[in-house]
């Protein structure tokens, strides 16, 4: 539970910074830095991943009982001198491919995919009783409780087998928002809400391969760095909720390199909060929907 320190001035709770959500949230944004990089140089730069070789390839000729190749001098002043006058070049690769067995590469069906996505949506991220106990005390919100959303996702999809396949995702999303609470018949006190949040999420994803439509679902979890902050009643809180968890569907459409992405879902990321109001939960993340374009290799 975030709780607000200090009566005077803005409240900020002491260590957050360095709480353990904190650790755990820089520690995941190196972690998904090293994966996305690795992925992108073994599929950007394969070459760096293998050796070329020099076999030597022996003229046609039989073998006689001693072993040796009969005809004339089949091998030729090449073998004598060590050399071998026929030279084939072969690349032993030493990256491996998790989904070996199957073909891989953009365009090749069945191939491993990667989708890089820029996205925008909206979201209702006011849900728990904290709104609740403020239009008690200051009066309804005004407008609409959605916010705007917007944020990249990295996507590696393997290789499937057969129509069905696995996928990963890494997901950096972020909005922000100002709540006014107002009393129509002007008796209570007025305040204003601002929220802001920066999110990574991490999905595991099941996908279907319909020629260039491609359906998915995807469960994760993740990390939401939030901030908090009441206007009339000077308060600003700040905290990391490393236990954040979604759920979502949507389906992508190829066209050559570029697509479309539609998707919807739900993410849990609630917390209580302490107000001077007093206490309540809020639901930072909620229902969403979200449209987006891509490029895909």
């Amino acid at each position: 539970m975030v709780t607000a320190w200090g009566r005077q001035g803005y409240g900020v709770r002491p260590g957050s910074l360095d709480s353990p959500g904190a650790l755990r949230l820089g520690s995941a944004l190196v972690l998904a830095s090293a994966v996305v990089a690795g992925l992108l140089l073994f599929t950007l730069f394969p070459s760096r991943f293998a050796q070329a070789q020099d076999v030597a390839v022996p003229r046609a000729g039989s073998l006689s009982h001693s072993g040796l190749f009969s005809g004339e001098n089949a091998l030729g002043d090449g073998a004598r001198l060590g050399r071998s006058p026929f030279r084939v070049q072969q690349t032993a690769v030493f990256g491996t491919n998790p989904f070996a067995g199957t073909s891989s590469g953009f365009g090749v069906m069945g191939g491993i995919l990667h989708f890089l996505t820029y996205k925008s949506g909206n979201q209702n991220p006011t849900g728990g009783d904290l709104f609740t106990l403020l239009e008690q005390v200051h009066g309804p919100v005004q407008g609409p409780r959605q916010v705007r959303t917007a944020g990249v996702e990295f996507d590696y999809y393997g290789s499937s087998r057969g129509k069905t396949g696995m996928g990963l995702g890494v997901d950096a999303q972020q909005y922000k928002a100002t709540f006014q609470f107002r009393d129509p018949a002007g008796v209570l006190p007025p305040e204003d809400v601002f929220l802001k949040t920066a999110s990574l999420m991490f999905t595991l994803k099941g996908y279907l391969r319909l020629g260039y439509f491609y359906p998915f679902y995807a469960l994760g979890l993740g990390n939401y760095y939030i901030k908090y902050q009441q206007y009339n009643q000077p308060l600003y809180l700040r905290e990391t909720l490393s236990e954040a968890y979604t759920a979502r569907v949507g389906f992508r459409s190829l066209f050559g390199r570029v697509g479309i992405l539609a998707e919807g879902g739900y993410i849990q990321a609630r917390t209580k909060l302490e107000v001077w109001d007093g206490v309540g939960s809020l639901q930072f993340g909620g229902v969403f929907k979200t449209l987006g374009v891509f490029w895909a290799w």
